[in-house]
């Protein structure tokens, strides 16, 4: 789930007031998987029924955090400081931020993965042990019968 939050600033310090614009830009960040560029949020049409007299957010950037063609996330920076409003080239930084961000998320669940997998084996390989130590060593051998068998521990469990 993702959560969008807006920052102000003043001379008295900073609040963080949250704000449900997460719903409409994340939806439309799922449905076009590409970068947003809104310079002057009152005249955007894709996002007029959010706004009002008292809204918060008047440009905006936001990029995909996008992993093997999946979007894992946004980045969203609010409301540049000067009055000129976002350019191409900031967007472009932002998504080569975003680009290397979403890459070192997918290499941090694949290292949980990693281990996960390596604890699961080190059970299996123990389960193994287990298994094997359960059973005697060699068949009983009664007189007038061979008797030979098998163990193959298992491999997996379900």
């Amino acid at each position: 789930m993702f959560k969008t939050m807006v920052r102000r600033t003043d001379r008295s310090g900073s609040n963080i007031l949250p704000f449900r614009l997460d719903a409409e830009l994340t939806g439309w960040m799922l449905k076009h998987e590409r970068p947003l560029l809104i310079n002057d949020f009152q005249q955007d049409e894709r996002f007029s029924r959010l706004v009002g007299d008292d809204f918060p957010i008047h440009s905006l950037m936001s990029v995909p955090l996008l992993a093997k063609q999946k979007m894992i996330g946004i980045i969203t920076v609010f409301n540049k400081k000067s009055d000129e409003g976002f350019t191409v080239d900031e967007q472009r930084l932002l998504t080569i931020i975003a680009t290397q961000s979403a890459q070192v998320i997918e290499n941090a669940r694949l290292l949980v993965e990693e281990q996960a997998l390596t604890i699961m084996r080190e059970e299996m390989r123990m389960a193994n042990e287990i298994q094997l130590n359960l059973l005697p060593k060699k068949a009983p051998q009664p007189p007038g019968y061979d008797i030979a068998g098998i163990t193959i521990p298992a491999k997996e469990v379900g």
